[in-house]
């Protein structure tokens, strides 16, 4: 893969979405691109054009966009990109079950790549910072050279890409990391280290994680990576960032939507589907809500 640096080619670059992951982009992609925002209420700091309505990017074209916000803002964005009808690459770096070819109907024109990342990012301050640098995982199932594209443009700014074969290995495995991981916080009302001080909830953790595998598996999904050795890497303090409470704690505290029925409900609704029990997911899930998430 060749270097947009060695080859002197600036990117026109949107990303939809400034919380703390798109912020966090922003901020790491300016020098290998042009960076405009778009958001209607940014929530990190960044020093590159924002725009809260798409009407005002209507007729401006970009080699790229990245949506990066909340799983229940994807209609809306979608719709945005409508407004602005000028994008060549899309691609969604979502937590839940984004159904990829409801959407490309809405945008026949663009190559739309689905994503995830293990990053753990945050605002200090307003500030957007990256708690811990993950990979990126970007599938190339429906367009190869897109998913290339965006591969190409993280790893020059300093991020860990990788292509992946199929959408559904990595949207599975990070939803089954996110589904157990978000609610920690907002249950116990402290960071992740309660996954090496808590015996029980270290229990909890494992069972509920081998639920999603199992669900998973039922569905025929081979994941891309596991999910519990992330989280094994969590509790014994090799990442940074383990007081961080993560967006779901964030979210209700600010009194904001929360993504909980997007992706521990989601991956519960599944295992229902599939018929399989999942004692673990269920007692997250619902310790979660009785905390106001």
């Amino acid at each position: 893969m060749q270097s947009f640096r060695r080859t002197g080619q600036r990117r026109q670059l949107l990303i939809v979405g400034c919380g703390a992951l798109g912020g966090a982009l922003a901020l790491r992609l300016g020098p290998c691109a042009s960076v405009t925002v778009l958001d209607p209420c940014p929530r990190a700091r960044v020093k590159v054009p924002v725009f809260h309505d798409p009407a005002g990017l209507r007729g401006r074209s970009f080699d790229g966009v990245i949506v990066a916000t909340k799983c229940y803002d994807a209609a809306r964005a979608l719709a945005g990109l409508k407004i602005i009808g000028a994008a060549r690459r899309v691609l969604f770096l979502q937590n839940g079950l984004l159904d990829l070819p409801r959407i490309a109907h809405g945008l026949p024109e663009a190559a739309l790549v689905r994503g995830v990342t293990t990053s753990a990012v945050g605002n200090v301050k307003g500030k957007p910072v990256f708690h811990y640098q993950g990979r990126f995982f970007l599938a190339c199932d429906r367009h190869k050279q897109a998913a290339g594209w965006f591969c190409r443009l993280l790893s020059d700014a300093g991020l860990k890409a990788s292509l992946v074969s199929r959408s559904s290995r990595i949207t599975w495995a990070k939803l089954i990391f996110s589904a157990v991981m978000n609610p920690l916080p907002v249950i116990e009302g402290r960071g992740y280290d309660v996954l090496r001080t808590d015996a029980c909830v270290w229990k909890s953790v494992r069972q509920a994680v081998e639920e999603g595998k199992a669900v998973a598996r039922a569905l025929r999904v081979r994941l891309a990576f596991d999910p519990l050795k992330i989280i094994k890497r969590v509790r014994q303090g090799d990442l940074k960032g383990i007081a961080h409470r993560g967006t779901l704690f964030e979210d209700r505290r600010a009194g904001r939507p929360t993504e909980l029925d997007y992706i521990t409900g989601a991956l519960v609704r599944q295992a229902r589907r599939q018929g399989l029990k999942t004692p673990a997911l269920d007692l997250i899930l619902r310790k979660a809500r009785k905390a106001g998430a």
